[in-house]
């Protein structure tokens, strides 16, 4: 495991990667309102790369079981992201996976990923243990709890109470129990301070 300090070191060491490995695959993982999404969003606008977006994941209505609820790490789609995602990585064909709607609760139509570009798998879970992956550079993004309360208040604060309470202590759960931070190639703790300097990086 590798601790980067700054937001620049973080951005040259994945752009390093990418530039050796120009099809290769980054894992992104963290904690929520850490930035995963943005910045799997510049990776991909540089590389001219595809997202594949956890989220995208959540279980569907019909798996929500208590069994499943309460099981850690468990309350994603792992069945469908290694039925969709995992077979097609690193091999010379495009694919396409259909991501959930939570909100509609429904199936929506297929995202198209590009062979032989980067791919970047971002958000919680993209590195529980039951996905085996081919060979990738995976990241793990830390935040402050004041930044990230400001945050999650500042991007829906109507469920700012459920992501205290609910969802962020089943990923601290996750990340505890599978030491998932001790286990990734990159680690970086975002502070106060990395706010606006990450928006100087190109």
């Amino acid at each position: 495991m590798k601790t980067v300090h700054t937001y620049e070191a973080l951005w040259q060491d994945i752009c390093r990667y990418f530039s050796e490995d120009p099809s290769g695959i980054l894992v992104l993982d963290g904690y929520c309102a850490s930035g995963k999404t943005t910045l799997a969003q510049r990776i991909a606008e540089k590389f001219c790369g595809s997202i594949i977006h956890m989220d995208d994941f959540f279980l569907q209505q019909e798996q929500r079981t208590p069994q499943r609820l309460q099981e850690i790490g468990g309350n994603f789609d792992y069945e469908r992201f290694s039925n969709e995602i995992l077979p097609h990585l690193r091999q010379p064909y495009d694919f396409s996976y259909t991501p959930y709607d939570c909100h509609t609760k429904t199936l929506r139509s297929p995202i198209p990923i590009r062979s032989q570009h980067p791919i970047i798998i971002e958000g919680a879970y993209a590195l529980h243990p039951r996905l085996s992956y081919p060979k990738h550079l995976s990241v793990c993004l830390q935040i402050e709890d004041t930044l990230q309360k400001k945050r999650l208040k500042q991007r829906n604060p109507q469920l700012l109470e459920r992501f205290l309470h609910e969802w962020i202590p089943k990923e601290n759960a996750y990340f505890q129990m599978f030491h998932i931070f001790e286990k990734a190639d990159i680690t970086f703790f975002y502070k106060e301070e990395e706010h606006h300097a990450k928006e100087d990086i190109q």
